[in-house]
């Protein structure tokens, strides 16, 4: 399925609509804010890389994540690069003191919930693991002080130190909770990128 919208073209198939099925029954009531965040997120980036591009955006949704093809990366200064990565994580914690205020005002749970996934979802973001946005800002500054090579090196290095202490909390957080699935697939969803990128 492939949807045109002006510069955007989105395209999916049947498992990410089964994937989202899947996260409804595990979030519940979250389910609404959970996709509101992430869209937040996802938009800012391509808000900024339209900003920044005159080409087509293509977005593939893939099971556990959405990928962005920027065809002018290479064409891309640093700091061009440095904004759409950054652009995402602080959409969300803007986006979480805006909710947190809302809340304040009109005490609904839905405006605390948005509050609280969209601090978690830009904080996660902001680890330097080699599929985050973070990942993306820390491989940036090790390529000016290191090789290609030693930079890739250090930024796996560094994703696999943070990956094994987050996949051990996310069993944590699912034993003590009994129902909070919601780290478990982010440390997952982390695992098939870093695994997928492995063997590519």
């Amino acid at each position: 399925m492939t949807l045109n919208k002006g510069r955007l073209r989105l395209s999916a198939d049947y498992i990410p609509a089964a994937c989202l099925c899947l996260c409804a029954v595990v979030f519940g009531r979250r389910f609404p804010a959970a996709c509101l965040c992430v869209l937040l997120h996802e938009g800012a980036h391509i808000a900024v890389l339209l900003s920044l591009s005159d080409d087509v955006i293509e977005i593939t949704l893939g099971c556990m994540s959405a990928d962005i093809i920027d065809r002018g990366r290479l064409s891309r200064s640093d700091t061009q690069q440095a904004m759409i990565s950054a652009a995402g994580p602080i959409a969300n914690l803007v986006f979480a003191a805006v909710f947190r205020y809302l809340y304040i005002i009109l005490p609904y749970d839905l405006f605390r919930e948005c509050a609280m996934i969209s601090a978690a979802v830009g904080a996660f973001n902001l680890l330097p693991i080699s599929v985050t946005d973070g990942g993306e800002l820390a491989a940036m500054i090790l390529r000016r002080v290191f090789s290609e090579r030693t930079a890739s090196i250090v930024t796996n290095a560094i994703t696999i130190v943070f990956l094994i202490p987050l996949c051990v909390l996310a069993f944590y957080v699912l034993l003590r909770s009994k129902n909070n699935f919601t780290l478990l697939l982010a440390a997952m969803s982390v695992a098939h990128s870093v695994l997928r990128g492995a063997f590519e």
